[in-house]
């Protein structure tokens, strides 16, 4: 799939909020950021990121966005539990996390780290 130059009117299947943005702006800088699910955890399944400072061929299919910075690369094979996701980057009391609203999820763990579908 080709990469396509990041436009925030543009829907896409995981949407990056400003801080999110500005936050994979700073760590990951020129690198592809991949982002999926993977099997384990608690509930079933994780939340699975990887970094590549160019891109995979197992990354061929994936909806890739180019935000300046770096380029996010949504797993293909996660697409479908993944869409409507809104990634956040948040910083309060208890520290500084990535925070990941997924309306396709049925239910998580305390730790925040796994979830489950109904697939």
């Amino acid at each position: 799939m080709a990469v396509e130059k990041y436009d925030p009117e543009s829907p896409k299947v995981v949407k990056l909020t400003d801080t999110a943005i500005g936050h994979f702006n700073n760590v990951a800088k020129g690198k592809y950021v991949k982002f999926g699910i993977i099997g384990g955890g608690c509930a079933g399944f994780q939340y699975h990121w990887e970094t590549y400072d160019e891109p995979q061929p197992h990354m061929e299919k994936d909806e890739q966005t180019d935000y300046g910075e770096f380029i996010l690369s949504v797993d293909s094979y996660s697409i479908m539990y993944l869409i409507g996701t809104t990634v956040d980057y948040v910083s309060d009391l208890t520290g500084n996390r990535i925070d990941i609203q997924n309306p396709q999820a049925q239910a998580g763990c305390g730790c925040g780290e796994s979830v489950n579908f109904n697939v």
